[in-house]
């Protein structure tokens, strides 16, 4: 209930929730789409031999990650409640206070990583700076003829327009129910746009 709560107000968790799953290597495969239209034959004609659509198989390895935090033998020993002397109080609320700290440290490493899989890649380095999770991806992707820093001359609408056609022959929709994210600094760049056209 906790992390469900806590994953609300992140959007990214609605397209990639959280499953636990035991297994030492991840795999999911993927039908390929169906494309082409079919062949004309005639009256008295041979219908034309369509070949079955095959797949992909995709596989990682799951990244290892842990951390904990400690609570001191003085803090266990000496802590007090707060305008007392020396009434000690229970040490449930540090508990719970290192627990949401490390749940937030997970959600935040999950949203990094998952943010970063429209760019193609990503990779987390461990304590020592060695590259220990990483993978690599081919995103299919779209790139404005003109920046929309270029608030003059770009056409970020004619942009979502074309971005919509990416859908064509895809297992995918970016129609009416499709949500477009970005940046502070890319929204920005958005609605300062002057081009009339």
């Amino acid at each position: 209930v906790k992390l469900a709560r806590l994953t609300a107000d992140r959007p990214i968790f609605n397209h990639f929730p959280i499953v636990s799953k035991e297994a030492s290597v991840v795999m999911f495969e993927q039908r390929d789409n169906y494309l082409g239209l079919q062949q004309m034959r005639g009256v008295g004609g041979e219908p034309t031999n369509v070949k079955q659509i095959g797949g992909k198989r995709y596989t990682i390895e799951p990244g290892y990650y842990g951390e904990f935090v400690k609570l001191d033998e003085q803090q266990l020993t000496q802590r007090r409640r707060w305008g007392t002397f020396g009434t000690p109080v229970k040490i449930d609320d540090l508990v719970m206070e290192a627990s949401e700290q490390l749940q937030l440290r997970y959600l935040d490493r999950l949203e990094q990583i998952l943010w970063k899989i429209p760019s193609g890649s990503f990779s987390v380095a461990g304590p020592t700076g060695t590259i220990m999770h990483w993978d690599n991806f081919n995103p299919q992707t779209y790139a404005a003829g003109i920046a929309w820093s270029s608030a003059t001359t770009a056409t970020p609408i004619a942009n979502f327009r074309a971005v919509k056609l990416l859908s064509r022959g895809k297992s995918t929709s970016f129609g009416a129910d499709a949500t477009a994210y970005m940046n502070q600094s890319t929204f920005n760049e958005f609605i300062s746009n002057t081009n009339a056209a």
